[in-house]
């Protein structure tokens, strides 16, 4: 994959398409990906590969229609041939479209960009990461009698995505992604509990040192076994305290997909119709940053070759904006924010998030505490589930506390509550100074998967409904 020529390639398609058909916008994407997955589970190497997968692709949008053709092949006769079927598509749906479409002009961008990493994961043998991952797996899965099932996974991923357009863009982006995870499970007594830790990020092979530095595998294990003897949630409302974790399932789960542009445009958001409107405490302001040194969801540029920036969304409590691409800029009569990404060149750009948080605030933990006669603390999150269109959404957290008298008391387990997510926004009345990301993994949407953070500092929220026992 050649530069020089791969550029001169890439614009010489360009160039002829433009000649042959005059469309008002056409790119390509060339893509590869290689990496390698490796599952240890109760002692024993369960599933490990490596794979390599490359293509390119091409839109082009003709009288208000587009038209998208892929192929696993990154010569030029290949790319030309996607070209003209690309082409061709387009004029077909043109003259069906019930609603022309089109893109933002924005000025052309020519660079190239690698992210380093410290240790290059394709350089370590697989052998050799299997008896690393083998050993950290040990040492969890022994840590207490209690202990029936462990997980260890790790994935590296080093992706190189070209776009060109008809705008003038040529850009060229390298990153490396890897990441390592354990799941612990303990039973006892006909009780059954379990925990994950796991570290991400644009980072190559160091990442298992960072992982064992931080001592997250018998974080993982200790946590699993003390869970054991925590107690089922109570039911009711609460003021409760939200770790960053929590914070972050909230801010993504809940909130983040009705920011998307798309979304909106679809009917299929609660924000639509609400930029410059109060949408939460004007303690709150949440952004979206793609730029985050070594943050798993960072970029340089989205699939569509636009920048990625810091984009604010709410700033104290106000909605600024959504986040788009190209399409969904011209559609609202936007600036384009660089946040369609693709998963492959099989899979055409849809609008992401990358990195999301709420911005920190002036308050200490201890301070938040303080007058908090009876409530719950909510630690360490395991999965959300929200009605975007609806605007409600339920979290359920592993690890909680309660509060009593302002001091965290006994451990909880199985916790969930839930709400309606501006109303639960609209009730945070202290946010904390001490902001971390720490969420980092997958995000499913239309198919495709997306890396991403979310995060967040401690937020405290008047109230919040729990299940449980009465």
């Amino acid at each position: 994959m050649g530069n020089f020529s791969m550029k001169d390639i890439l614009v010489s398609i360009l160039d002829e398409c433009s000649r042959k058909y005059s469309p008002q916008f056409a790119d390509i994407r060339v893509f590869k990906r290689v990496g390698s997955s490796i599952v240890i589970e109760n002692g024993r190497a369960f599933r490990m590969y490596e794979y390599r997968l490359h293509g390119g692709c091409v839109r082009v949008l003709i009288d208000g229609a587009w038209g998208f053709s892929a192929i696993n092949d990154t010569s030029k006769e290949g790319l030309r041939r996607a070209m003209e079927t690309a082409a061709k598509m387009a004029i077909a749906a043109s003259k069906r479209v019930t609603e022309k479409r089109g893109v933002a002009e924005i000025r052309g961008i020519e660079d190239s960009v690698v992210f380093p990493v410290k240790i290059k994961p394709e350089d370590i043998p697989i052998d050799q990461k299997v008896k690393e991952l083998l050993e950290v797996e040990k040492v969890a899965r022994k840590y207490h009698p209690n202990i029936v099932n462990t997980i260890l996974s790790y994935g590296d991923r080093h992706e190189i995505e070209i776009v060109a357009n008809t705008l003038g863009t040529y850009t060229e982006q390298d990153i490396p992604r890897t990441g390592i995870g354990l799941l612990v499970v303990t039973r006892e007594a006909g009780v059954v509990q379990r925990t994950h830790e796991d570290t991400r990020g644009i980072k190559g092979y160091e990442v298992l040192k960072e992982f064992l530095d931080e001592e997250k595998h018998i974080r993982a294990a200790t946590t699993a076994v003390d869970l054991l003897k925590a107690r089922p949630p109570p039911a009711g409302k609460f003021k409760a305290i939200l770790s960053p974790e929590v914070t972050g399932l909230i801010v993504h789960e809940a909130f983040g997909h009705n920011r998307e542009a798309d979304a909106v445009i679809a009917g299929e958001s609660i924000l639509e119709g609400k930029v410059g409107e109060k949408v939460a405490s004007e303690l709150v302001t949440m952004v979206d940053d793609s730029t985050i040194p070594g943050a798993y969801g960072s970029f340089k540029y989205d699939s569509e070759g636009t920048p990625g920036r810091k984009r604010v969304i709410v700033e104290k409590g106000i909605l600024r904006g959504f986040l788009h691409s190209l399409e969904t800029a011209k559609k609202l009569e936007a600036r384009p924010t660089g946040s369609a990404r693709a998963d492959t060149h099989h899979n055409i750009p849809i609008v992401r998030m990358s990195n999301t948080y709420i911005d920190a605030g002036n308050w200490t933990f201890e301070e938040m505490l303080e007058d908090i006669d009876h409530g719950i603390y909510f630690k360490k999150s395991q999965w959300g589930y929200v009605f975007p269109e609806k605007g409600q959404f339920t979290c359920n957290v592993i690890v909680s506390y309660m509060i009593r008298k302002g001091e965290v008391a006994e451990m909880l387990r199985d916790v969930s509550f839930g709400g309606l997510t501006l109303e639960t926004l609209k009730m945070v009345d202290a946010v904390g100074r001490d902001l971390v990301i720490p969420m980092a993994g997958m995000c499913g949407k239309g198919g495709q998967g997306a890396p991403v953070c979310c995060g967040g500092p401690h937020i405290r929220v008047k109230e919040v409904v729990v299940g449980g026992r009465a």
